[in-house]
Order: C-alpha cells, then structure tokens, then sequence
C-alpha cells in the first residue's frame, strides 16, 4: 500500500482541527454560537470543518493499520474538502482574492489525493483480510 495518502490525509486533518483550534482561542467566537459571519452562523461551519478534519484524520489512520474501512472513510473526506475548497471560493473570488490560489491549491490536492484512492480501487484492504472476519470464518 502506498502510505502517502494516508499521511497527506492525516496530516492535512491535523492541519484543519488545530487552525480552528487556533482561531476559536485567538477569539473568532467573539458572540459566541450566535457569531455570524458572510451572513452565516459560524458555529455551523465550524462543526463542519471539525468533522471533516476528524474524517480524513480517521481515514488516515484506518489506512495505516490496513483495516478495510479506511480508504473509504478517508475517500469522504476528501469529498468534504473539495466541497469546502469550491464552496470557500465562491466567496474569495468576489471579496478575498488573496486567498484564492490558496484554496484552488487546497481544491487540486483534494482532487489529487481523492484520485489516487479512487485509482487504488481499494486494493489491500478488504474486508476478508480484517482478523474479525478471518476468525468468523474458522
């Protein structure tokens, strides 16, 4: 199995729960759940970004010990960040231009590593080979 997905996907999971980490402490809920910002509840958003850096972390993690469901864990956190990427960019385009090569860049890694798993066809990790299944079969 390649790892490299897996440690990008890890890696890049960390990465989302410690800027919001980061931002929640700097102080970003300044109204507290009723925080709005672009016309939105932030605490919304937040949730949401929250699971999909704690998807594409147990994604990462499924993938390294090999069990079965952990391509398919990471694969949907990567559809969370292409989500997010596009959906950000509907934003910065009209206001924050500065910040869009960096989510174009976030949007070409997602479809990259996405690809990837998909390319993989979930090869190595099915679940007959999870040690549960093999001893049902006994």
């Amino acid at each position: 199995m390649n790892r490299l997905p897996a440690i990008v996907s890890g890696l890049i999971g960390m990465l989302i729960l410690g800027m919001w980490a980061a931002f929640i402490k700097g102080g970003v809920f300044r109204e507290g759940l009723k925080t709005v910002e672009n016309n939105q509840y932030l605490a919304f958003h937040v949730a949401a970004e929250t699971l999909m850096g704690l998807t594409l972390a147990a994604g990462a993690v499924g993938m390294l010990t090999r069990r079965w469901w952990g391509t398919a864990v990471a694969l949907l956190g990567w559809g969370a960040v292409i989500y997010s990427a596009i959906n950000s960019l509907s934003h910065t385009v009209k206001n924050e231009q500065r910040l869009t090569p960096m989510l174009l860049a976030t949007l070409g890694v997602g479809l990259a590593v996405a690809g990837a798993l998909v390319r993989a066809g979930f090869r190595g990790q099915k679940a007959a080979d999870e040690p549960g299944i093999r001893a049902m079969r006994k």
